[in-house]
C-alpha cells in the first residue's frame, strides 16, 4: 500500500524499504506524509529492536521492543521514557511505569480479559465480565463510582447504569 484515503478525501502516502533482522525480514514503512502536510521519517534497527521516528519538525521519538514485537519501551519527543512489561505466553500487558515513575499494573482472568488496573497511587479500577457474551457487566472506577450493564439474550447491550449521569450522558 502507498496510498490510502480517509473519507475526507486527505491522501496518506507511505514509502517501503526492506529489512532484515533477527527475527525476520519484511518490507516495513520508512516514510509517511499526508496532503495536509504531515511528514515522518522511520528508521528500524532491527538488530537491537528499536525505530526512530521523526516528524516533519525534527522531532524523534523511538520504540524498543522484544523478540514477541510486543513495545517494551518509547521515549517521546521530550526525552520521556514509559515502559512495558509483558506476559511470555498470553502476551498480555501486565504493567507499566510512566515517564515520573508511576508504576501501574495489570490483572486478567482466564479468558484474558482486564479484570483490574492498579494505578500508581494504589487505587484499583476493576471489571466484571459477562460469562458468555465476553462484554463488560460491572465497572467500579477508581474512586468506587459502579458502572452496570445489561444484555438481552444475543449479547446486545439494553441499558447502562451510570453513577454519574451528569456527567457522563448515556445513551443505548
Amino acid at each position: 500500500m502507498t496510498l490510502h484515503r480517509q473519507p475526507g478525501g486527505e491522501g496518506y502516502y507511505y514509502q517501503w524499504g526492506w529489512y532484515e533482522g533477527p527475527d525476520d525480514a519484511a518490507w516495513r514503512v520508512t516514510g509517511h506524509h499526508t496532503d495536509s502536510g504531515e511528514q515522518y521519517r522511520l528508521a528500524w534497527d532491527l538488530a537491537q529492536r528499536r525505530l526512530c521516528v521523526t516528524d516533519g519538525l525534527g522531532r524523534t521519538r523511538y520504540h524498543q521492543w522484544d523478540a514477541q514485537n510486543q513495545v517494551t519501551a518509547y521515549q517521546d519527543e521530550a526525552g520521556q521514557v514509559t515502559t512495558f512489561r509483558w506476559s511470555d505466553e498470553e502476551r498480555l500487558l501486565l504493567g507499566m511505569t510512566d515517564p515520573q515513575g508511576g508504576k501501574w499494573r495489570y490483572v486478567y482472568d482466564r479468558q484474558g480479559h482486564i479484570t483490574e488496573t492498579h494505578d500508581p497511587l494504589g487505587r484499583v479500577a476493576q471489571t466484571q465480565w459477562h460469562p458468555v457474551w465476553h462484554q463488560p457487566e460491572t465497572e467500579v472506577d477508581a474512586a468506587g463510582n459502579t458502572w452496570r450493564c445489561v444484555y438481552d439474550e444475543r449479547g446486545n447491550l439494553l441499558a447502562v447504569t451510570d453513577p454519574l449521569p451528569a456527567e457522563h450522558p448515556v445513551s443505548v
